[in-house]
């Protein structure tokens, strides 16, 4: 007895091939829908974690600031604009460890600016350290008392900020981060704990007394994440070492 083999028409083949390619097709979208999700989470994970670990790590510096004298100021500006591209410099004891038994720093004047970048509307964070006075013999304690050599160096934002002399010795400038949207500072006022937004130790009041540093100091960071969006990331310090007036009885 001779079997039929009969096999696939041409008809058949086509409509499975079609069924397949749906098929497929509907894989490939689900994967490249589930990759693009996975990816956005990163990246937003990712820019969350770096948006507060920074803020957190100006928040530490800002805390150290050293209290204002003849030539130690703090100062906050306000720009004054839309995105706020406020900056802030301080006084503040670095310590650092070269080698075994070597310690380098001193006192430091620390600037926190944003510099604009290619991006329209995105800036760069920037954070420059000035070493004003290295360390002498009797080391730097926590509190920033200690013995100096005087570098005889000015202690200025810069020529072109009109806070003094621009005679400027540069230890570091680096950029932390970029696609910064904006940088907004705020200050409590220690005599009536309302909010200000500038803050100048450097210039006498009107009874030419030295200001004192702002009991707090609030920090907000914008930071634009790849589709445009702006996210802030803020946090209040408190400054240990400012003076508070004496209440009267």
């Amino acid at each position: 007895m001779i079997r039929s083999q009969r096999g696939f028409t041409l008809l058949e083949v086509l409509v499975a091939t079609a069924i397949l390619g749906l098929v497929m097709s509907t894989v490939y979208s689900v994967l490249t829908r589930t990759l693009m999700a996975t990816r956005r989470a990163e990246t937003r994970a990712e820019l969350f974690a770096s948006g507060r670990e920074q803020v957190m790590r100006m928040a530490d510096e800002i805390e150290s600031s050293l209290p204002p004298t003849q030539v130690v100021y703090f100062v906050g500006e306000h720009s004054g604009g839309t995105p706020p591209t406020d900056r802030i410099g301080f006084y503040t004891v670095i310590n650092r460890t070269a080698g075994a038994d070597r310690r380098l720093g001193g006192l430091a004047l620390v600037t926190y600016s944003l510099d604009e970048t290619q991006e329209r509307g995105l800036f760069a964070l920037r954070r420059q350290e000035e070493l004003i006075a290295t360390a002498g013999a009797g080391g730097v304690s926590e509190d920033g008392a200690g013995e100096f050599e005087d570098d005889s160096r000015s202690a200025n934002f810069g020529a072109d900020d009109g806070m003094g002399a621009a005679d400027e010795t540069v230890i570091s400038a680096v950029h932390l981060m970029d696609r910064v949207a904006g940088m907004r500072f705020g200050f409590i006022d220690p005599e009536n704990g309302e909010m200000v937004t500038e803050w100048d130790t450097s210039k006498p009041g009107p009874d030419n007394r030295l200001r004192n540093l702002p009991a707090a100091v609030s920090i907000t960071l914008f930071l634009a994440d790849d589709r445009g969006g702006i996210h802030d990331f803020s946090t209040i310090v408190d400054l240990p070492l400012a003076r508070y007036p004496t209440p009267t009885r």
